[in-house]
């Protein structure tokens, strides 16, 4: 029952949409990967999402924005406690 409230809150905390940009600090390589999860997570393909948001962590370090974007894919793929995570890196 608890592992079931966590999931909802999660989900409730994601209900925002993705949002749509990198802050201005990012590199062009960096938002245009950013674009292509956004992409992809809007074509239902939340695993190539989190490919890219990855990457650009990797390549570009930490922005909430993209914390966001990954928290939101991984619970759309059911990896409650990796959403959770990142969420509260965001």
């Amino acid at each position: 029952m608890q592992h079931a409230m966590k999931q909802i809150a999660v989900a409730a905390a994601l209900v925002c949409v993705l949002v749509p940009t990198l802050p201005s600090f990012a590199g062009d390589g960096a938002n245009a990967l950013f674009d292509l999860g956004n992409r992809a997570f809007l074509d239902g393909r939340a695993d190539d999402a989190v490919a890219h948001y990855e990457r650009v962590l990797q390549d570009q370090g930490a922005a909430p924005e993209l914390f966001h974007n990954l928290a939101l894919a991984r619970a759309s793929m059911g990896e409650w406690g990796a959403a959770d995570l990142n969420l509260e890196r965001a």
